[in-house]
C-alpha cells in the first residue's frame, strides 16, 4: 500500500502515456528478474526499524548487480531502444510496494519527470497513527 491505497487503487486508464512502455515490459522475460531483485530489496527494508527507500539508490544497486551476472542490459536495450531503465525499474517498485502489506508514504519529487526514478518511500513508526497519517500526507 502507498498512503493508504493498495493496488486495486491503481487505474490504469489514468496515467499518463508513458507508463505504455512499462505496460509492454511487464510482459516481457525480463521483468522476472527486475522484480525478485526489487521483492528482495523491499522485503530487506520493510522490517528495519526505520523502513526506507530510496528509489534512485535500489535501482541503481540493482542494474549493477544485473551488470555483473546477467546480459540484462543488452536484452533492455534491445527489447525497448530508447527505453530508460531507470524510469521502467522506478514504475515497477512502485507497483510492487502498491501491492505490498505494509503501508508505505509515499514523498512526491518535485520534478514530475523523474516521478518514479526518484521517489522515497518509508514505514512511519506506528507509535501515533493521527500523526503518521499526516505524515504521509506532507
Amino acid at each position: 500500500m502507498i498512503n493508504g491505497k493498495g493496488y486495486s487503487s491503481f487505474d490504469r486508464s489514468k496515467l499518463y502515456s508513458y507508463w505504455n512502455v512499462f505496460f509492454v515490459y511487464e510482459k516481457s522475460s525480463l521483468v522476472a528478474i527486475t522484480e525478485k531483485e526489487l521483492k528482495n530489496e523491499i522485503a530487506s527494508e520493510k522490517y528495519k526499524a526505520k523502513p526506507f527507500i530510496d528509489s534512485q539508490q535500489i535501482i541503481n544497486i540493482i542494474l549493477t548487480r544485473l551488470s555483473k551476472r546477467h546480459n540484462f542490459h543488452d536484452q533492455f536495450h534491445e527489447q525497448f531502444p530508447g527505453a530508460n531503465e531507470g524510469s521502467l525499474l522506478g514504475m515497477q517498485l512502485y507497483t510492487l510496494i502498491l501491492k505490498d502489506d505494509k503501508d508505505w508514504c509515499y514523498i512526491v519529487t518535485q520534478h514530475p519527470g523523474h516521478l518514479f526514478a526518484h521517489a522515497t518511500y518509508f514505514i512511519p513508526i506506528r507509535r501515533n497513527l493521527y500523526a503518521n497519517y499526516n505524515q504521509c500526507k506532507s
